[in-house]
């Protein structure tokens, strides 16, 4: 079973993700800001991680910069209500492997994960 870690402010979005990836069978973990996420990815070794981009205090992009410094092949996918070109390029280029814009499609989302536990 794959292990997927949510780390994003918004419960709701959290709720809604973890209940669907959990009827898809995967194993989830959610954290509600930088702090827990990068503990909680240190701890159980995800093989997603869905994070969102405008975390408060340090932020999604600076968190990904340490998830990427500890574990340089982390596949990681962005998420943000703000999918600018410039947050897309800035979150590719520190080694998002994908950038997803909210509100969330659940249909996109199943797709998403397959190719990025594929590669």
């Amino acid at each position: 079973m794959s292990k997927i870690l949510i780390i994003d402010d918004e419960i709701e979005v959290c709720n809604t993700l973890k209940e669907f990836l959990t009827q898809k069978d995967y194993e989830v973990s959610v954290a509600h800001n930088d702090k827990d996420g990068f503990a909680l990815f240190k701890t159980i070794a995800p093989d997603l991680v869905f994070l969102e981009l405008d975390l408060p205090t340090r932020g999604g992009l600076l968190l990904l910069g340490y998830i990427k410094a500890i574990k340089f092949y982390a596949k990681v996918i962005m998420m943000s209500a703000n999918g600018t070109y410039t947050n897309v390029k800035l979150a590719t280029k520190k080694g998002a492997m994908d950038f997803l814009v909210k509100p969330l499609d659940m249909g996109n989302i199943e797709l998403k994960i397959k190719n990025a536990l594929q590669s």
